[in-house]
């Protein structure tokens, strides 16, 4: 939470950042010869799994999970979603 208690107003501040990462990796990836259809909403995705995953291992840290094996998995589905049409 933000100082204040109020969380809404984090998103605010975060969201220009997150969507100018967003573009920079999908420049990124043009730049560097990728040839990807919806990239920017195929990144947002991305961002997504990869925040999430960070969220899971920083803060939660489930004793259950084997957080290699997640990241694995994540790993695998960036790239599935990356290459597909």
């Amino acid at each position: 939470m933000a100082p204040n208690g109020n969380c809404g107003n984090c998103v605010i501040h975060l969201r220009p950042q997150w969507q100018k990462n967003g573009k920079k990796i999908s420049s990124l990836l043009v730049e560097n010869g990728f040839k990807i259809n919806n990239i920017d909403e195929k990144v947002h995705i991305v961002m997504g799994l990869v925040d999430n995953l960070c969220h899971e291992i920083v803060y939660h840290k489930h004793e259950e999970l084997d957080y290699d094996i997640m990241t694995d998995v994540v790993i695998q589905e960036v790239v599935n979603i990356l290459k597909q049409d």
